[in-house]
């Protein structure tokens, strides 16, 4: 177990790895449920408490893990997209804020953030259908 210090658990390191065991744990199980434990940050409040890259691990475990849902479309990777990382996917200014509704967020923080979700997003629906092409020669 990594602790700190201060014997309190370090989620910095643990996080990660947690997160890519529960996705290959449940990998193909289309269990919403399940799927729902990757959630991605639905507030501007949620999106200070989460780092980027476990953003991006968090899209790929849902989408690993709701695998018969993956198409590998422009119209899936948009309906995957979060609306909050929608608000941020537009042009930005240098210093620009976003409003969404009482929180003001940098247009910047939207911007890492939502840069974060397209990979896994686009990568998995390509992933899916290069295994759904390939055609493994079985040993006997």
């Amino acid at each position: 177990m990594v602790l700190e210090p201060d014997d309190q658990l370090n989620l910095s390191i643990t996080s990660p790895a947690a997160t890519v065991a529960l996705a290959l744990m449940y990998l193909r199980t289309n269990d919403p449920r399940v799927a729902g434990r990757f959630a991605l940050p639905d507030t501007p409040y949620g999106l200070d408490g989460v780092r980027p890259d476990l953003v991006t691990l968090r899209a790929l475990g849902a989408a690993l893990v709701m695998w018969d849902g993956v198409e590998p479309s422009g119209r899936w990777i948009a309906a995957s997209m979060p609306p909050l990382f929608r608000v941020g996917a537009g042009a930005r200014r240098e210093g620009a804020k976003s409003s969404c509704g009482p929180f003001s967020v940098h247009r910047d923080v939207m911007h890492v953030h939502g840069h974060s979700v397209s990979p896994a997003h686009c990568c998995v629906p390509h992933t899916r259908a290069c295994c759904a092409r390939v055609q493994l020669p079985y040993l006997t």
